[in-house]
């Protein structure tokens, strides 16, 4: 599953033939395909307020909205919008009428309102949050559990201890179910030769993450990137 999965513009069935008896018929277009990324965000750009965009301005609306239970904005109000008569206010409300369920997200409701801003750039050009594409919780990844100082240093390559040589490695793994560490490898060590990469390899099993949350459902599987550092007589 992408970061940008599932993201589409729900269109309603067009009707026709409403007449009866045999002959009558009913027919309707057919869903579009869903949006990728890339394709919502040149879209959403359709949104930004053309005298704004004219004139080079960015900008940003606060509106105070209900949530769905299924994290859809319901029923918006403008309640700021900076910098004023640009329009950001009523392209701010616009998408929020726009506003996309996500299915894998069962949120709780608020009917009584959030505030949620819209920002609006040029320099990247972007309008957040999209709305052309469903609406994500996340939770962000943390670390849990690492190595102690002295368990760290207890790795410390023994020919560089003894000459008090410095040296650095960057390993590359596995997050796992269990937020331990596996499939670790060395991306880079320096100064070469003095195994800053093994080192660090050593000691991958002392790290454990509490694992990103997307949608509710926990991100096994990605890759995450651990420096490490070591100074002579730091330990």
């Amino acid at each position: 599953m992408s970061d940008f999965r599932r993201g589409w513009i729900a269109a309603a069935a067009l009707l026709a033939g409403a007449g009866f008896g045999p002959c009558s018929a009913q027919t309707s277009t057919p869903s579009p395909a869903p949006m990728s990324k890339a394709d919502a965000d040149a879209a959403v750009m359709a949104y930004y307020p053309a005298k704004a965009r004219a004139a080079g301005i960015e900008g940003k609306a606060v509106l105070k909205c209900g949530l769905s239970d299924r994290a859809r904005l319901e029923n918006c109000s403008i309640l700021a919008e900076q910098p004023a008569s640009y329009g950001f206010g009523a392209a701010a409300l616009a998408l929020s009428q726009l506003s996309q369920d996500n299915p894998d997200v069962p949120a709780r409701p608020r009917p009584n309102g959030q505030e949620v801003t819209f920002k609006f750039t040029l320099k990247p050009p972007g309008i957040s949050p999209n709305t052309l594409v469903p609406t994500h919780f996340r939770t962000d990844p943390a670390w849990i559990e690492r190595p102690t100082g002295s368990e760290f240093y207890a790795a410390y390559p023994r020919r560089a201890k003894v000459r008090e040589i410095g040296g650095r490695a960057t390993i590359r793994c596995v997050v796992n179910a269990d937020g331990g560490l596996s499939a670790c490898r060395v991306l880079d060590e320096s100064p070469p030769g003095y195994d800053f990469g093994v080192a660090a390899l050593s000691v991958f099993k002392l790290f454990r993450m509490k694992l990103e949350v997307l949608d509710g459902e926990m991100q096994a599987g990605a890759h995450v990137q651990i420096p490490m550092t070591w100074v002579p007589g730091a330990e």
